[in-house]
């Protein structure tokens, strides 16, 4: 499988996502079930840095995972942070927006990930001790 989800940190505050190459619905519905199993495991607010290695967005595939994801998303997620989101993907989280609010009300991109720990450590997010 062509994902990846690791809690980013000892505090356990940062979940990774990490795509590389092509993934497909069933890879990415699989990667939104465990990050929701992992954030469940913790009271706190989580963040979510999303890795993408040389994917190119599955319309389809996509729109039916975030739709899936929206329905599941613990209460405790806080932003989403997408590394090296080409302008296909960007446009393509932009559209489901409109239909997939929880997923989508708190995503940020950046283009590099220490772009992303700066970006959580603005928000107010715990980066590492």
């Amino acid at each position: 499988m062509p994902t990846q989800v690791i809690w980013d940190n000892p505090e356990k505050t940062i979940i990774r996502h990490v795509y590389i190459g092509n993934a497909t619905v069933t890879d990415y519905m699989a990667v939104a079930q465990l990050s929701a199993a992992m954030l469940n495991t913790v009271p706190y607010p989580v963040d979510i840095i999303i890795t993408l290695i040389n994917v190119h967005a599955n319309s389809d595939g996509f729109l039916r995972g975030a739709h899936y994801a929206n329905k599941i998303i613990p209460k405790n997620q806080r932003l989403v942070v997408m590394v090296n989101a080409d302008v296909h993907m960007r446009g393509l989280v932009n559209m489901v927006a409109k239909f997939t609010p929880k997923l989508s009300e708190q995503t940020h991109f950046v283009n590099t990930l220490d772009e992303a720990y700066q970006l959580i450590r603005q928000k107010g997010g715990s980066v590492r001790a």
